[in-house]
């Protein structure tokens, strides 16, 4: 298995995770660093380790130094050294990191680091027999950037904690309802405001059901529940009644904040053995004030029934996503189903928690 603190030692090179306070590292420092990282890829474990010391000697706590002489430690089989450097590395990033940082919707530079890092940790916990934490170490990574590897190395310690980390679980649905209408009547009840529930979308393609699922509908609901201003519901009928799943809103890119409302469209259902697929797009531009943005979203909800006999939902599996000229980047990405598991591939947008994204997912429907 390949080490991961190379990306660390990228994102550390670049100095986008926070150091102690110094205008400029000092020149030994940078030296010994980068003396330290060449002999460690050439196999040279003792001299880099003296040459990391000596870094730390002129920058003491300095996260991405810390974190190579742990690894390093780490070759040499010294699991004592190399769990003390890696915890040390973790306190020198965490010191560095914003104080509510861990709740920001997008990953940054020094939770990928923390991730890094604790995924190193959980290497060397695993080697020296300590499996509990190692199994706390590679969560903690996940949580702090999530990844397919992060996830593979955990599913060895512990399957089921690792299926949690799944990005594409398939939760529950709310239900049974008698109609559709008792659910929207449910909502309302709940209501910030002004509810309105129930407008099913036209399909755009042939809906192809088979058993338990006697019936789909998509429909958009706004103002209702949890005070969103709009969301999109999918509700699938079996023989208990109709289940729901919503979508969040930041999953379609409605942006009803400044833009008003985006147009969804219920593509249509098909079945792929025993799992129903709907599948629901959204396009639209936006413009307000200097900026200028827009959408052409496609995604997937896969929806099973397992042993419990409560259909269950993945969240929003988006397969493409092309930017308008005004945006910067562009997401396209291939679906490939198979009963039990989707896998996914393609070309994603530059962001870092894509990783999280690509490769095969079980779907495992309670």
């Amino acid at each position: 298995m390949r080490r991961v603190i190379l990306v660390l030692v990228v994102i550390l090179g670049l100095g986008l995770v926070p150091r102690p306070a110094l205008a400029e590292p000092p020149k030994a420092f940078t030296e010994q660093l980068k003396k330290g990282r060449a002999l460690e890829a050439n196999g040279k474990h003792v001299e880099a380790a003296a040459a990391l010391e000596a870094a730390l000697r002129a920058v003491p706590d300095d996260p991405a130094a810390l974190a190579e002489l742990g690894w390093v430690q780490y070759k040499q089989r010294d699991l004592k050294k190399a769990e003390a450097s890696t915890r040390a590395a973790l306190a020198a990033l965490l010191k560095g990191s914003a104080p509510d940082e861990d709740n920001a919707p997008f990953v940054t530079p020094s939770r990928i680091a923390r991730g890094e890092v604790l995924y190193n940790l959980g290497r060397i916990l695993e080697d020296g027999s300590d499996k509990p934490g190692a199994i706390k170490a590679y969560h903690d990574a996940h949580v702090a950037y999530p990844r397919g590897i992060v996830r593979d190395q955990l599913a060895r310690l512990d399957a089921a904690a690792a299926a949690e980390l799944e990005p594409y679980r398939p939760e529950k649905m709310q239900g049974p309802f008698a109609s559709i209408d008792a659910f929207c009547k449910s909502a309302e009840k709940a209501s910030t405001g002004d509810c309105e529930c129930g407008h099913a979308l036209k399909s755009e393609a042939k809906r192809t059901l088979a058993a338990p699922f006697e019936q789909v509908a998509v429909f958009p609901r706004r103002h209702c529940g949890d005070g969103s201003d709009q969301e999109l519901d999918l509700a699938v009928k079996v023989a208990a009644g109709w289940y729901v799943t919503d979508t969040a809103p930041s999953e379609t890119n409605s942006s009803p904040d400044h833009c008003g409302e985006a147009e969804w469209r219920f593509k249509g259902a098909t079945m792929a053995r025993s799992t129903l697929r709907l599948e629901y797009t959204t396009k639209a531009n936006c413009n307000h004030k200097a900026n200028d943005w827009g959408w052409d979203e496609r995604a997937t909800i896969a929806i099973g029934v397992g042993p419990s006999g409560t259909p269950s939902a993945t969240p929003p599996i988006i397969s493409t996503w092309d930017s308008l000229p005004e945006r910067s980047h562009t997401i396209k990405v291939k679906l490939t189903w198979s009963d039990g598991a989707v896998e996914v591939a393609g070309k994603f947008a530059h962001k870092p928690d894509a990783q999280n994204l690509a490769g095969k997912h079980p779907l495992v429907f309670p």
